[in-house]
């Protein structure tokens, strides 16, 4: 009797572990995939800044939408609803040299990352802050927020 129900408990055990508990090598995982995010968007972020006077001032005229609430590993997701106007921005500011096809592979590098580490959830994830934010102020944000939840991931 008591064997099984020891078994029984063995069994659910394994099978909570088996269904997605976090283990150490997923938190791992996380961690790196949420570093080569942070690390293509200050990619970004630099070649912005290299950028000629006239061609950055034209990209800090374009807006973009930041959620209200970046606190978990799904709302990643809504970074990806902003990676096409994103990348529509730096085709637009920019002739095709290598600079830019290297930014360009970065914005998709970031999407599927982001695809991969964050699942897909049903329903909406963001709610965007009414307010929006230049090209700039809008990678900033993105690399604090993969900063502070790099931290919490042990």
């Amino acid at each position: 009797m008591y064997k099984m129900h020891f078994l029984t408990c063995v069994a659910l055990t394994l099978a909570f572990v088996v269904d997605g508990a976090p283990t150490s090598g997923s938190h791992r995982d996380a961690r790196q995939k949420l570093a080569d995010i942070k690390e293509d968007l200050q990619k970004l972020l630099k070649g912005v800044h290299n950028y000629k006077n006239h061609e950055h001032s034209t990209m800090l005229t374009f807006k973009f939408y930041i959620p209200r609430k970046v606190t978990e590993l799904k709302h990643l997701l809504c970074l990806t609803d902003e990676l096409n106007p994103l990348k529509d921005v730096l085709n637009l500011t920019q002739r095709k040299t290598f600079h830019l096809e290297e930014m360009v592979r970065s914005v998709e590098n970031i999407n599927v990352t982001v695809n991969a580490l964050a699942e897909p959830t049903v329903g909406p994830t963001c709610e965007y802050d009414d307010e929006t934010v230049t090209f700039v102020e809008f990678l900033n944000k993105w690399v604090t927020f993969c900063q502070s939840i790099f931290s919490t991931l042990n």
